[in-house]
């Protein structure tokens, strides 16, 4: 199977945020469920913006820890849908499929962006190898 390209992921990454972040409100949504949505989107929101892919605006975070990132968020949803027994259903159920929506997004995705790709290989044409060395200075 191929794997979805990181910038693919960036823009999965803005519209499911805003998405899920208007779920609560749309649903009408109170307390407990209703804040742990909101802030995982939000988070998700942040994080996003501070990684280095195509689609980050500060690019400091790598995209390996983005994607545990994800994949922590998708088990705390997880997590939570199974302790709020006292939730409807619909509401537990869909905080589990969001969180199995984030796991599976942080498994099909590639593991390094082409900002990280060209970084490590712009390190490595500027230090040539000892034979192109010796071969310039002939």
């Amino acid at each position: 199977m191929r794997k979805m390209s990181t910038y693919t992921h960036g823009w999965v990454d803005y519209i499911a945020s805003g998405i899920f972040g208007a779920i609560p409100s749309l649903l009408g949504w109170k307390g407990v469920p209703r804040y742990l949505l909101e802030g995982a989107a939000g988070t998700a929101a942040i994080y996003s913006a501070c990684t280095n892919y195509e689609l980050g605006l500060v690019k400091a975070l790598p995209m390996k820890a983005h994607l545990a990132m994800d994949a922590a968020s998708g088990c705390m949803l997880i997590g939570s849908a199974l302790m709020l027994d006292d939730e409807e259903p619909e509401v537990r159920t869909t905080l589990a499929g969001i969180g199995l929506f984030e796991i599976f997004a942080a498994l099909t995705t590639q593991t390094t962006s082409t900002n990280e790709r060209g970084q490590r290989g712009g390190q490595a044409r500027r230090q040539p190898t000892r034979r192109r060395q010796m071969a310039s200075s002939r």
